[in-house]
């Protein structure tokens, strides 16, 4: 074992060990990128993947970190040993060979899948667009079912890397491998729930005022799942003609440059590719090489999903962490970032500039509102089975995951396979409820920068404010001192409860 003495000798180890952990990720990053354009998976991964679990599960290092772990004062270096104490307890599950290569091998089927519609290949992004747009509920249906042969397939290894990730974390001394993750964010599963729930509870009377209000319009006598997406966001309130996917990258160009940004001047680049998501922004070797990649479609909504990513890419970008190890932030954080930008697709002002009329604003803004309550009650649900699921993964997840979805979004039961599908319970575990944090926390910020700077939008004072305070700092400070500091107060669903009621008093009056 090495022999470190004092913290300046700690932090010439740790330095060397970042140095060959940045080169592991930025390599496997690099080839992951392959993967999602050319739909298979390269050989060099493994071998990368094996180096890594190899330096993250290195008993020398981990008894190294544990001897300094609580004793050292720089606060800098303490960062930095919290930081690996974090890093390696995740490793203990995330780095085991057993465990990366089964979830690699599920991956790499949900990659490469292609879903077939009305007999024909097709791509997600289609598939998302029927059930937005298409007015026929059988259309939608066949849709919504086009991953079901996927999740019964899956289903069997899923459950397995479920049980596995469990079995693991328990032996770590954690209830389920929920409670080791969320820890790992710097939360507790009691304070998730709470939000999730107080979320819901708080606006059910609205949401469902406005679900059965658009399911009357749209002639439905029952709401069933794949509805879900048609009734709430199949109109962005104004006309994809003022949204044009093949300006996408230009507006975000044109916005940031009345905040005094220049894009080309950053290591951002948009890649187009067919993906299982609506959007991932990769961050290759950062700020040198940060690329965002995206199904591209004409419409507001997909506005907001550019402009969420490219947050996540202008975070990666003005993270100026004096350690690698510390240029990796709770995901929850990450994800209130990014929406952090794609809030000012909301802004009146914003919708101004790009041509709405006040009549079309108003539009736009009951269209928002209908696919914010979408995007909260979809991923709340999605959460809360995940949590349950891993209390007991040998249960019948089909129906647990369909009574779930139920209770939450409100529509009808349907138990045929959906969930094992879904990529975020493979690549992503324990992530869903970050989407739903980050929209309270983005909310909150929201609010203290008006309060603070009034005019927000193209006010390079306020940018400056969220880049120095939130981006730059990275991990040398915790994610929620950093919001208690911006903000004026601890993150909790206050300001967006309010903002949903204000909203909804406005557009579904009681």
């Amino acid at each position: 074992m090495a022999h470190i003495e004092g913290e300046r000798e700690l932090g010439a180890y740790l330095d060397e060990k970042e140095r060959r952990l940045e080169e592991i990720t930025t390599g496997l990053a690099r080839l992951w990128f392959q993967q999602y354009v050319e739909k298979k998976r390269p050989a060099e991964i493994d071998a990368l993947e094996e180096e890594q679990s190899r330096l993250l599960l290195d008993p020398e290092l981990a008894e190294i970190i544990s001897e300094f772990a609580g004793r050292v004062q720089e606060p800098l270096t303490a960062r930095r040993v919290l930081a690996w104490q974090k890093a390696l307890l995740a490793a203990q599950i995330n780095a085991r060979p057993e465990v990366f290569r089964l979830q690699n091998e599920i991956a790499a089927r949900q990659v490469a899948y292609q879903p077939e519609y009305n007999h024909f290949p097709t791509d997600m992004a289609t598939l998302r667009h029927i059930m937005r747009q298409d007015a026929d509920p059988l259309h939608r249906e066949e849709a919504w079912l086009a991953i079901a042969p996927l999740a019964k397939e899956l289903e069997p290894q899923v459950r397995e890397l479920l049980t596995l990730r469990n079995q693991l974390a328990q032996s770590l001394g954690y209830r389920t491998y929920v409670d080791l993750a969320l820890y790992l964010q710097g939360l507790t599963r009691e304070d998730v729930e709470d939000a999730l729930k107080g979320l819901a509870t708080r606006t059910q009377d609205l949401y469902m005022r406005c679900l059965h209000e658009e399911s009357e319009h749209a002639g439905l006598l029952k709401i069933m799942p794949w509805d879900i997406m048609y009734l709430l966001e199949r109109a962005d309130g104004a006309s994809p003609a003022y949204f044009p996917a093949s300006q996408a990258e230009r507006k975000v160009a044109e916005f940031l440059r009345g905040f005094g940004v220049e894009l080309a001047g950053t290591g951002i680049r948009l890649v187009v590719t067919d993906i299982p998501y609506n959007g991932l922004t990769m961050t290759i070797e950062a700020p040198r090489d940060i690329r965002v990649l995206v199904n591209p479609r004409d419409g507001l909504g997909y506005y907001s999903t550019i402009f969420h990513e490219y947050g996540h890419a202008l975070h990666a970008y003005y993270a100026r962490p004096q350690s690698y190890i510390l240029r990796h932030e709770a995901g929850v954080f990450s994800e209130a970032m990014a929406e952090v930008v794609a809030y000012f697709v909301n802004y009146p002002e914003w919708l101004a500039a790009m041509g709405l009329s006040a009549a079309e604003i108003r539009s736009a803004l009951k269209a928002r509102l209908l696919a914010q309550f979408s995007f909260l009650r979809q991923r709340s649900a999605n959460a809360l089975f995940e949590y349950l699921a891993y209390d007991n993964p040998s249960q019948n997840l089909n129906a647990l995951y369909a009574a779930v979805q139920s209770q939450v979004v409100g529509h009808e039961i349907d138990p045929r396979p959906q969930w094992a599908a879904n990529a975020w319970y493979t690549s992503y575990p324990v992530y869903w409820q970050n989407y739903v944090l980050a929209e309270v926390i983005a909310s909150q910020t929201h609010r203290a920068l008006q309060t603070r700077f009034g005019r927000v939008l193209g006010n390079p004072a306020a940018f400056a404010y969220v880049r120095d305070q939130f981006w730059a700092p990275a991990g040398g400070v915790d994610w929620q001192d950093k919001v208690r500091a911006a903000t004026g107060d601890d993150w909790g669903i206050e300001a967006l409860v309010g903002e949903l009621l204000t909203a909804g008093a406005e557009h579904y009056p009681a």
